[in-house]
């Protein structure tokens, strides 16, 4: 850019700025000419008013119900109408298809698992079986050997005995009566002495075998037979304690098979949950319409200084996410937000009438349906000193021209008193607890009167008392007089509710609907765009340098 340029930039700006400083000149010396209000007796409707957006009554939201995020592959374009059951939004699952594969192999190893688990249980629970029948059949035979025993052996084994001892004795008898006829015939010489002999030694044997078979049935009576007794008795005992040790083994053998099987069981149930939420998953990234109408596409989400992108083919959505919405035509409803300074002015079942931004000259008849009972947490973030209160107005009006998202102004009918003195609202000042006009007399005087403020709206306030009508009331601070700014906490309880727009500070205690930069001032009928702001530290409710005459000089009056 060469000098000639930028001599002519610099030409341009210093125009301007004279035009500028003109215009405030002029806007100057309009408010010094303009600064008295009328004090008027009349009808006066006490009315909020407030800015808002038209939605359905009722209507359909879908939403993003993929985990996660996810990025929009096809989106029905927003006004289509649609019918139920036609797609209207599809969703990226490319990454949920790769993992249900993996998934299956996951659900396939797990039913393996489980069910060689649940065969193991089986095959201890046969072996089982097999151990205690063992342990019971071992026990039964150890107490039938001690009945054999007992029976049968031992009273073999002891008639025996006896019977060896009574053939010893019969033997040895025999010996005797032998020996006995030996000995006479070998006195008398027809025995030899070795046949003799002999005969002694058959005797002989005979005693030895008769005291052996005596002492055989000694050891077994006293020691043989109590032995096997005991030896009996512990088999059976042993026995019944390996029947117990089987039984116990068996039990803990189970609990650890029943243990893995319910485990396997458990893994193999949470893989398959694991894979019907991916089939879940896959099948609600292709969402359809459950309901005809035509498609909205949601309101796009954005921080505190942006709007947010809108929605379209490639945006990336979380879950969650509203998507669209597919309104109803049975009726619409207006999303307010009230200042917490005007909170107890509207109740439940007031009337309103609405006025539609596209639709102009249409006004609806409506009702406040629903407020809130705590702030709106968004308002918050936006302004931290600001409270707002989510309301809904229903429109009991209707217009076939009128679409969900169309901004309107809702005026929220109060109360309406008739033949009420009032005055401009930027007439009334705040002197420390009092609330305060001046009244302009004939020759330049102005006095100082002290009133007494009743219901209000956002152009015009109610005087009970201080104040009469045809009176003329300075709009601004006049020249030679101050306001206390600095009220101690116990003046400013005692003190009235003072209408918007009357405190010193700029913005406090001041609604959107009073304010001179709210959005329902605008709407409201006349009210002036800078008055009662911004009037510093020590003017106290002076204006700012915007025009006052707009409500003094015939705005809405809603005189009768």
């Amino acid at each position: 850019m060469g000098w000639k340029s930028w001599t002519a930039l610099l030409a341009l700006i210093v125009v301007g700025g004279l035009a500028w400083s003109g215009a405030l000149d002029v806007g100057k010396e309009e408010q010094r000419l303009t600064v008295a209000g009328d004090v008027r007796k009349g009808r006066l409707e006490i009315t909020v008013v407030e800015r808002g957006n038209l939605k359905a009554a009722n209507s359909t939201e879908l939403e993003s119900e993929v985990e996660g995020n996810s990025t929009i592959l096809y989106l029905v374009e927003e006004g289509t109408i649609v019918m139920a059951g036609d797609l209207v939004c599809e969703l990226d699952a490319t990454s949920m298809v790769e993992k249900r594969v993996s998934q299956e192999i996951s659900v396939q190893n797990a039913e393996a698992s489980w069910i060689k688990a649940t065969q193991n249980l089986e095959i201890q629970k046969s072996k089982n079986e097999s151990d205690r029948a063992s342990a019971a059949r071992t026990k039964a035979f150890a107490e039938l050997d001690k009945k054999k025993y007992e029976l049968g052996d031992w009273l073999t084994e002891e008639q025996a005995a006896a019977d060896t001892i009574l053939l010893a004795e019969v033997e040895l008898k025999r010996a005797e009566d032998t020996l006995f006829h030996s000995e006479g015939l070998f006195k008398k010489g027809f025995l030899t002495r070795t046949e003799f002999e002999g005969d002694e030694l058959a005797k002989k044997r005979r005693e030895i075998d008769l005291e052996q078979a005596k002492r055989a049935q000694h050891v077994l009576a006293t020691y043989d037979h109590p032995r096997r007794m005991e030896e009996l008795d512990a088999d059976i005992v042993e026995a019944a304690r390996e029947v117990e040790r089987v039984e116990l083994e068996a039990t803990a053998r189970l609990v650890d098979y029943e243990a893995e099987v319910r485990s396997s069981k458990s893994r193999l149930d949470l893989e398959n949950e694991k894979l019907t939420r991916l089939d879940d998953q896959i099948e609600k990234a292709r969402i359809y319409a459950p309901v005809g109408g035509m498609v909205v596409h949601a309101q796009p989400e954005g921080g505190r200084w942006s709007q947010g992108e809108p929605l379209r083919e490639g945006s990336s959505v979380r879950e969650r996410q509203d998507l669209i919405t597919i309104p109803s035509s049975e009726g619409m409803v207006a999303d307010v937000s009230l200042h917490e300074s005007v909170l107890e002015k509207v109740q439940v079942g007031m009337a309103c009438t609405i006025t539609v931004d596209a639709l102009p000259g249409v006004e609806l008849p409506a009702e406040v349906r629903f407020k809130a009972v705590l702030p709106d947490k968004n308002s918050w973030m936006a302004n931290p000193n600001q409270r707002l209160y989510r309301t809904e107005v229903a429109v009991l009006g209707s217009d076939p021209r009128m679409r969900p998202g169309m901004s309107c102004s809702i005026q929220i009918h109060v109360e309406t008193i008739e033949d009420a003195i009032h005055v401009p609202i930027q007439a009334i000042f705040r002197d420390g607890a009092d609330s305060v006009v001046f009244v302009l007399g004939d020759g330049g005087s102005v006095e100082r009167r002290v009133v007494e403020v009743g219901s209000f709206n956002h152009l015009w306030a109610e005087i009970k008392s201080g104040a009469n009508p045809g009176e003329r009331v300075a709009m601004s601070l006049p020249e030679g007089f101050s306001l206390d700014q600095g009220s101690t906490e116990e003046s400013s309880q005692d003190a009235p509710q003072m209408p918007p727009g009357m405190m010193g500070e700029e913005g406090a205690d001041m609604p959107a609907s009073a304010s001179g930069g709210g959005e329902s001032a605008g709407s409201g009928g006349g009210a002036p765009s800078g008055a009662r702001q911004g009037g510093g530290k020590s003017g106290g409710g002076k204006p700012g340098g915007g025009k006052s005459a707009g409500a003094g000089g015939g705005g809405n009056t809603h005189d009768g």
